[in-house]
């Protein structure tokens, strides 16, 4: 298999500006709520859909907290890191779920710090739909907002995504995630 097919690390960002807000809290609850279009995931306590790490535990307080960090151009970044269903069919099932915590959280890890910065905020959710051939899919949801706090002078400075030759964010995150991957195949599955 085509390494660089082995996981998809999808960034968009949502505006600020107009409505941004409100399609930002509309994903948010589409997020707690879904794991696709059809199927609604009714919400029980010790089954929360979020993980947080500093951004929130449910869609309303996700949102709030991007509309206090938000930045001039971004309310907050989505981010789906989304290994290939194929090879999640190597990882037991009952260990899937733990697999994409651990990946989703190691690659952002390796992102920021590849970054020289420390991680910002997040939350994450965890969806487990099928693909078309009824294969297993999870994936995790992520939600960063558009700035992040600055120990140098105490203050919020924008969260920037560039896609520049010198230095290409995306290009570094789908990177960080492949490393990630592979390191955790082999550690679940083995070489």
């Amino acid at each position: 298999m085509d390494r660089k097919l082995s996981v998809v690390a999808n960034v968009k960002y949502q505006s600020p500006k107009g409505k941004g807000a409100a399609q930002l809290k509309e994903l948010l609850r589409y997020i707690q709520y879904r794991d696709d279009r059809d199927g609604h995931i009714p919400q029980q306590r010790g089954l929360e859909r979020w993980v947080d790490q500093g951004l929130g535990s449910n869609f309303q307080t996700i949102a709030a907290k991007c509309e206090e960090y938000k930045s001039e151009h971004v309310q907050a970044f989505t981010w789906v890191i989304n290994p290939n269903p194929d090879l999640i069919a190597f990882v037991p099932e009952k260990k899937r779920e733990q697999f994409i915590r651990e990946l989703t959280e190691a690659t952002l890890e390796q992102f920021f710090e590849a970054r020289e910065m420390d991680v910002p905020e997040y939350a994450y959710a965890i969806h487990r739909r099928q693909t078309e051939d009824n294969r297993d899919n999870p994936h995790a949801h992520v939600i960063l907002p558009g700035t992040y706090h600055s120990w140098g002078d105490g203050s919020r400075l924008p969260l920037y995504m560039n896609r520049y030759k010198k230095e290409n964010h995306i290009e570094m995150l789908h990177e960080a995630a492949q490393q990630q991957i592979d390191v955790l195949m082999q550690r679940y599955v083995g070489l």
